[in-house]
């Protein structure tokens, strides 16, 4: 019984997870190659997590894109620290920057719902058999849930 039961949830899971997960990724691709235009510090990405109704994903920056992006140098706590950089999670863009200090959490947040709005947006017009749907056929949301430098 248990070896039906697995063979089964192999061939479920077997070639439709395979293909969904190549078209999503695909779809995704194509959303942040567009997003890249207006955000060039954006050098890749990864899922996190998918839930019932998004996608939480992580953006990979380049750090001196991002200093270039935002016109700012990096917090002087991180100067010589830039290992630490590329090994944590951020919540922000800006977070590591001395703009990040200048800014107001409401204004590092609007940026933030910025960049995860437009990423949502690019992301709508995407065809539909790129996108991942939740149960009822509506296009999951994306998150971003942080931000990783190299």
């Amino acid at each position: 019984m248990k070896e039906l039961i697995r063979h089964i949830l192999k061939e479920y899971e077997g070639p439709e997870k395979k293909e969904y997960s190549q078209k999503s990724k695909k779809g995704l691709d194509i959303a942040m190659k567009i997003l890249k235009q207006d955000y060039p510090f954006i050098i890749g990405w990864d899922f996190v997590n998918e839930g019932r109704f998004t996608i939480d994903l992580f953006i990979v920056c380049d750090l001196e894109e991002v200093q270039k992006f935002y016109n700012s140098k990096l917090k002087p706590y991180y100067v010589e620290k830039k290992d630490m950089v590329i090994k944590d999670d951020y919540p922000y863009a800006v977070s590591v920057l001395e703009i990040g200090e200048e800014m107001t959490n409401d204004e590092k947040f609007q940026d933030f719902m910025n960049f995860k709005n437009q990423l949502n947006d690019i992301y709508d017009m995407i065809p539909k058999e790129m996108v991942i749907k939740d149960t009822w056929g509506d296009i999951k949301q994306l998150d971003i849930e942080y931000f990783k430098f190299r």
